[in-house]
């Protein structure tokens, strides 16, 4: 049975705490466990406990990453930039892909004044993950210290190129212009500037007239319910699949979007051969949660390994139906379609919406295929020839269009 969850900010810390609490108790061997309390500590606003927990959890493996950058965090919010830039080093040596970490670096760099070395770790960040418009600057920033006002202009413009809302970037392309002797050029930022400021503080103040209550409280949900896959998780690696199965469980009730507890219980059920008890699971959670498309999408998934087909479609046109703005409605529809060689006319509609709302190389390969299967080669090549321009590498792209 699915329990109903806590409905206070209060009793969701409360049930965190004693979740975390739990753990430790059960696995006190386990590093994972006191990492996890210290999560909680950290996220109720105990930074002094957390790095009490994270400590205990590096004397019992000192190879984690994860306890290090969190570390780094404590340091950087106390303002002890050298303790801060000491654990982001540690955490990176352990594990390169942190980005948060890596940009956590280059600031607490900065703050120190030793902007050379904050430039060489930001142009490592960009070069691995050119997508970062918070990479691209503070790597701006950087070369403001150095008075490289030319590189630093080049840094900020790429940080609007990849998100033109940046409105740190563009007050900082004011300074940049003005340094580099370009009034107009400076003038047009500023005027971008302003407006964006304008934005972002009528959108703070949307913030603080709506129910900041309910806010909190949906907030608190995906935290706890977090927390509950964590401690899942950790049931798991000991063997005991019981006790997952029920903070999985859990995790859905208090989380009605959290996909992380949805696949691993779908994943138990099947490696179970558990079928009825997904298809049980599921349509509960859309009974319990009607508004949540998320339960349909899994509930499809389930119907679709079954080979259920109709009943897949059914929960995937109600996927459609609750979130007509997102595309994974349609593309598990378009994938239905092509696994049962059927409305193929429909399933070209559906590709062409989901390519429409969210291009992806995906999408536009699916069009690719519907199109193929429906006899229309110029618009299967041009469905392709899109996909390759966002994923020029793919293989299964470049064999299509070859």
């Amino acid at each position: 049975a699915l329990s109903s969850p806590p409905t206070t900010v209060q009793a969701l810390k409360r049930a965190a705490s004693e979740l975390a609490a739990s753990v430790v108790k059960e696995f006190p061997d386990d590093p994972n466990s006191h990492s996890l309390k210290g999560s909680v500590f950290f996220h109720h606003g105990n930074s002094v406990e957390s790095a009490k927990c994270w400590r205990k959890c590096l004397e019992q493996n000192a190879r984690l990453a994860g306890p290090y950058g969190a570390m780094s965090l404590i340091a950087w919010n106390s303002g002890e930039f050298d303790e801060a830039v000491s654990t982001c080093r540690r955490a990176l040596e352990l594990d390169p892909n942190m980005p948060s970490v890596r940009l956590r670096l280059g600031r607490s760099l900065m703050k120190l004044g030793r902007a050379e070395e904050s430039v060489a770790v930001m142009q490592r960040t960009v070069s691995v993950s050119p997508r970062s418009s918070d990479g691209h600057f503070i790597l701006g920033q950087g070369y403001m210290q150095l008075k490289e006002y030319g590189k630093a202009r080049a840094s900020f413009l790429r940080a609007v190129e990849v998100q033109p809302n940046h409105t740190r970037a563009h007050y900082r392309l004011v300074a940049a212009s003005t340094k580099l002797g370009q009034p107009e050029e400076a003038k047009k930022y500023q005027e971008i500037f302003r407006k964006l400021q304008a934005a972002d503080m009528e959108a703070l103040q949307t913030r603080k007239r709506s129910d900041i209550a309910l806010s909190g409280l949906d907030d608190e949900r995906v935290m706890t319910a977090k927390f509950c896959t964590r401690a899942a998780s950790i049931h798991r690696n000991h063997g005991k699949l019981r006790q997952a199965e029920q903070l999985w469980r859990r995790a859905a009730i208090i989380d009605p979007k959290n996909a992380s507890c949805r696949g691993e219980l779908t994943s138990l059920y099947e490696r179970g051969s558990r079928q009825a008890d997904a298809v049980a699971l599921f349509r509960r959670l859309t009974q319990v949660q009607p508004k949540n498309a998320v339960n349909y999408f899994y509930l499809g998934n389930v119907y679709f390994r079954q080979k259920r087909y109709d009943d897949a479609e059914g929960a995937y046109q109600k996927v459609v139906d609750l979130t007509p703005d997102r595309p994974e409605g349609y593309i598990a529809m378009v994938q239905l379609y092509l696994v049962t060689r059927r409305k193929l006319p429909e399933a070209r509609a559906l590709a062409s919406k989901a390519a429409k709302l969210k291009p992806n190389p995906q999408a536009y390969f699916l069009l690719a295929i519907v199109c193929t299967r429906s006899g229309d080669r110029a618009s299967a090549v041009a469905a392709i020839e899109r996909a390759l321009e966002m994923a020029p590498r793919n293989p299964q792209y470049l064999r299509m269009r070859d």
